[in-house]
């Protein structure tokens, strides 16, 4: 199945450094100069390199890439096998052979004729012998390449698909370390980010390109494909300079895609049926796909990198493409579909059906035209939405029809406004919800608690507070809880609707911020709950209520813990949000869904409305990071495709935030202008959660400290700190109180190292040791609390840390500590990049005094020094006179200290 294996192998190179610029020519292979730079390195220091790698990998062109780096001082000669030539002697090579004069078939003349005919052009240089397609050259036109890549002024560069199908005398090659092997396989999704940037010179926020990612398999040549097409079904569209996601479907038609729909290749027929089912199904557990098909044909299909394998105790198998999957798709008949499927379904017992399994087998029935009950199609939606695939879940809940009576009607309308909500459709929820009102008197309790907890996370959603929902919620779960199992709906059924009833009071008290509330009843639901869905998201949430509770060390260890679950579980789907730093940056933690249980799954399709929120989620959590950590350049490169990507979602509270971010880390640059642009764009009135709220207000008072009064901006630190205490969230406080003290109200630093007293995490130590050096006045304190938080990389504290400290060892004259803070200052300001400094910083070299201190420093004499320089040993004494002066050092030797 040669033609549509895809690039999946190991690369064995993998360098960053290709220049941020347009091609202008699409070519997928310009993000990985690094691999161009070693095959060139290779070839002029040893005898050959081999390139490795499935079709279209873009092998081909790193190897002429490399060539043309090569041609001025090697004669190129270029080799390419094809499945006609391979069935010629020489086939490949007659080109060649043309132009010897009576020259035997026999293999040493042909091999002593072609050796004199291109020494001869080479003209005393050396030869680059090219060989692509290495695996179609035939016997004997492999056997003379072998032999010519052993002469001494020969490099061979082969390219081959795979070497074990070529000719054991290229295999030999390599086997014997004349050959170097390069394997060349998918692009990881940051080259594809990086492949995209380079091919249309914009931003892509991180989102979108997973979303390409995933749908090309990191293939390069579907990606390049697949790209135009998504650009003009404006799945894909450009929001202020920065190509996003639109929430709109992928298309998997159309041109550049339609050619790949004869690509099928000529394997067996066991193959082929591998890749129909797994087409049409979306994927089986290898133990279901094993009682159709053969182990045989399957492993040949994993060895060539078209399936991916999953983990777990159930593995699943998929297409390792979600393009070929859809283009393997459209070319099976419908009859053929149909038996397929009859064969699956004979196959596979209730007993071995996994709930992805019954999911996959519904939406088959509904493509292939079976016939699907009412009953099944209802139990399906609502088991993909628990695996996150609203989409599924709302296609198959419509097929399902209206109820034979009124608990029909609503059991659908729920799972119809589920799968709405997960999908961004806030409006349509909503519809359908006042069109299907549950009545006390008749119908499962079940079913009104699930409608219940929909209104409640909309009422929430539509008013930012939690004042109309909570009750609503407290009603039904009192109900719940008097409930008495019957015909209508057994214990399992109602214990199963409390638990989703408890999440949803849960997620409403962490979106007020009532986080001690929330941390109580999670933590009873991750011992309790009976399904591992809502285990694990309690779980989820729980480490989230810790960490802002100041138990950043237990929210650690229970996320290793839900992890350990996550990888023991095919069937578990974890959420894809962000995955941060527990201990320093739990605040950024933000939901990425509007409903409990309504999380991205591993099933779910990057480009999907779930896909794209949690894509954003991830950037957003990533730039808000940097920005705390004052990495201002890094910040922005997030931030801004975040800023983009949240527009088109609609994600107002979250966009808040970034601009907020996006306006502090402008200032910090001194770009005032952008800043205040940024600023300008938000919107406090828009709903958000307390977090998100928080996080905005701490970034739009960092900027206005940046930009003007740091004592007006100190003092609304302060009263931010102590709007915290009502909420018992001892880590935003901590922020706060941190910030304002940093801004210089120092009379809040007894306050902060109580609150940092009680909390675990690197953070609460680093700010503990900061207030105790500012109450006690000791630089070496102030010193180790910069260390601690340059240890975590929260660069912008350690500045502010060593300013304190370096401030005052310069009032005790402490010149050993001044130095070390001086360095720790020149430290951070190196790993803050662009940040501007300030005269809090010492002060600093001119660049002639840079020039002279790196040289005294590395041991140069005064005399040296100035003939490197082309300058006068005098004028070297007084660069050093001022150098000594500014850095407090006295000498050569603790010059080279502070420099060190």
């Amino acid at each position: 199945m040669k033609s549509i294996a895809l690039a999946n192998g190991h690369v064995s190179v993998r360098l960053p450094g290709a220049p941020r610029a347009s091609n202008g020519g699409g070519t997928p292979a310009y993000c990985r100069q690094g691999i161009v730079a070693q095959i060139v390195s290779d070839l002029r220091t040893g005898r050959g390199v081999v390139l490795v790698g499935a079709e279209g990998t873009g092998k081909t062109f790193l190897a002429r890439r490399a060539t043309e780096q090569l041609s001025a001082d090697y004669l190129l000669v270029q080799v390419r096998g094809s499945s006609i030539a391979a069935t010629m002697p020489y086939g490949a090579i007659r080109y060649l052979l043309n132009e010897l004069d009576d020259v035997s078939d026999h293999p040493l003349a042909v091999l002593r004729g072609l050796t004199r005919l291109l020494r001869e052009r080479a003209a005393g240089r050396p030869i680059l012998l090219f060989v692509d397609d290495a695996q179609d050259l035939d016997a004997l036109a492999a056997l003379v390449v072998a032999q010519l890549a052993l002469a001494a002024d020969v490099r061979l560069l082969v390219v081959c698909d795979d070497l074990t199908q070529s000719s054991g005398d290229l295999l030999q090659l390599w086997r014997d370390g004349v050959l170097r092997r390069i394997d060349v396989g998918q692009l990881t999704p940051d080259e594809a980010a990086e492949w995209f940037q380079l091919t249309y010179g914009s931003s892509i926020s991180r989102a979108a390109s997973d979303a390409l990612w995933e749908a090309s398999g990191g293939h390069p040549r579907y990606l390049e494909a697949l790209t135009p097409v998504q650009m003009n079904a404006h799945a894909l569209v450009e929001q202020d300079g920065v190509w996003v996601l639109s929430g709109r479907p992928f298309r998997y038609q159309g041109a550049g895609l339609d050619t790949l729909q004869t690509a099928a290749g000529s394997g067996s027929a066991d193959e082929r049926a591998v890749l129909d089912i797994l087409a049409l199904s979306g994927g089986l557990t290898l133990d279901q796909l094993l009682q159709v098909v053969p182990a045989a044909a399957i492993d040949r299909l994993e060895r060539s990198h078209t399936l991916m394998m999953g983990v777990g105790s159930q593995p699943r198998v998929r297409l390792a493409s979600r393009l070929i999957m859809h283009v393997l798709r459209r070319q099976v008949r419908t009859g053929r579909s149909r038996e397929l499927y009859a064969a699956v379904r004979a196959a596979v017992g209730e007993g071995m059906l996994t709930a992805a399994t019954q999911v996959s087998l519904a939406t088959w029935a509904l493509d292939c035209g079976v016939g699907l009950s009412g009953e099944e199609a209802l139990s399906a939606a609502r088991l993909a939405l628990e695996m996150g695939n609203p989409a599924e879940g709302l296609r198959l809940v419509t097929s399902a029809g209206a109820g034979t009576d009124e608990a029909g009607f609503l059991d659908i309308a729920v799972v119809e406004a589920r799968a709405l909500l997960a999908l961004g459709d806030r409006t349509g929820a909503a519809t359908v919800l006042q069109r299907h009102r549950p009545s006390n008197a008749t119908g499962p309790l079940r079913t009104t608690s699930e409608w219940t907890v929909l209104q409640a996370s909309l009422l929430t959603a539509q008013t930012g507070t939690t004042n109309e929902s909570v009750p609503l919620l407290i009603a039904v779960r009192s109900r719940l809880a008097q409930a008495v199992a019957g015909p209508q709906e057994s214990a399992q059924e109602l214990g199963a609707a409390k638990e989703e009833v408890d999440l949803a009071l849960a997620h409403q008290a962490l979106y007020a911020g009532r986080y001690r509330d929330a941390a109580e009843e999670l933590a009873a639901l991750y011992a309790t709950a009976r399904s591992p869905q809502r285990r694990m998201l309690a779980g989820r949430w729980l480490c989230q209520a810790w960490t802002l509770l100041g138990k950043s060390g237990d929210a650690a260890r229970l996320a290793e813990e839900i992890q350990l679950h996550d990888a023991a579980s095919a069937d578990v789907t974890p959420e894809t949000g962000p995955r941060l730093d527990w201990a320093a940056t739990g605040v950024f933690f933000a939901h990425s869904t509007e409903h409990p249980g309504l999380v991205p799954g591993q099933g779910t399709a990057a480009g999907s409305f779930p896909g794209v929120r949690a894509g954003a989620a991830q950037e957003l959590a990533a730039g808000l990071l940097n920005a705390y950590c004052g990495r201002a350049e890094d910040a922005l490169a997030q931030l801004r495709p975040a800023i983009s990507q949240l527009k088109q979602l609609n994600s107002e509270g979250e966009l808040g935030a970034a601009l907020a971010a996006a306006g502090f880390a402008s200032a910090l640059l001194g770009r005032t202008g952008d800043a205040l642009e940024f600023l300008a764009s938000g919107d406090e009135r828009k709903p958000s959660s307390h977090l998100i709220a928080s996080v905005r207000s701490y970034f739009a008072v960092l900027a206005s400290a940046e930009m003007g009064s740091r004592s007006q901006a100190a003092g609304k630190m302060a009263r931010l700190a102590e709007a915290e205490r009502g909420t018992c969230a001892p880590l935003l406080e901590l922020m706060f109180l941190a910030a304002a003290v940093r801004l210089g109200t120092n009379r809040l630093a007894g306050r902060l190292r109580t609150v940092a007293a009680g909390m675990q995490g690197e953070l609460a130590r680093a700010s503990s040791l900061y207030a105790q050096g500012l109450q006690e006045q000791d630089a070496t304190l102030l010193l180790t609390a910069a260390s601690a938080a340059s240890a975590m990389h929260d660069d912008l504290f350690a500045r502010d840390a060593a300013r304190a400290a370096m401030k005052r060892a310069e009032e005790t004259t402490d010149r050993f500590t001044m130095r070390a803070a001086q360095q720790q200052v020149r430290t951070s300001l190196r790993r803050l990049g662009s940040v501007l400094p300030s005269d809090e910083d010492g002060q600093a070299l001119t660049e002639r005094e840079q020039e002279v201190a790196v040289l005294a420093a590395s041991g140069a004499s005064n005399r040296a020094i100035a003939a490197a320089m082309n300058i006068s040993i005098r004028t070297v004494e007084g660069h050093l006179y001022q150098i000594y002066a500014k850095l407090q050092v006295t000498n050569r030797a603790e010059l080279k200290t502070t420099f060190a």
